[in-house]
């Protein structure tokens, strides 16, 4: 298997620096330059990605799973 496809196996949590270094090595593209959001900068828009890809980590690796005898919100489907 090739270099990128073993990078992109370990590539979960895709930070703004994990996600430049891969661009840069592999197609020589500063991708963050180019990150802007209507009233962001590019600064701005890089620190609220890595903010919300860290709670998006946080919500999928260190939640704990409801125990049966906990009350799930109205409508939320029990996983099977």
């Amino acid at each position: 298997m090739g270099k990128l496809q073993e990078e992109l196996k370990r590539f979960h949590t895709p930070s703004s620096d994990k996600t430049k270094r891969t661009f840069l090595e592999y197609l020589e593209v500063d991708v963050k330059a180019g990150w802007r959001w209507l009233n962001y900068d590019h600064q701005s828009a890089r620190r609220t990605l890595d903010e919300l890809v860290s709670k998006r980590g946080d919500a999928v690796h260190r939640s704990r799973p409801l125990a049966e005898n906990e009350r799930r919100p109205s409508g939320e489907a029990r996983r099977a």
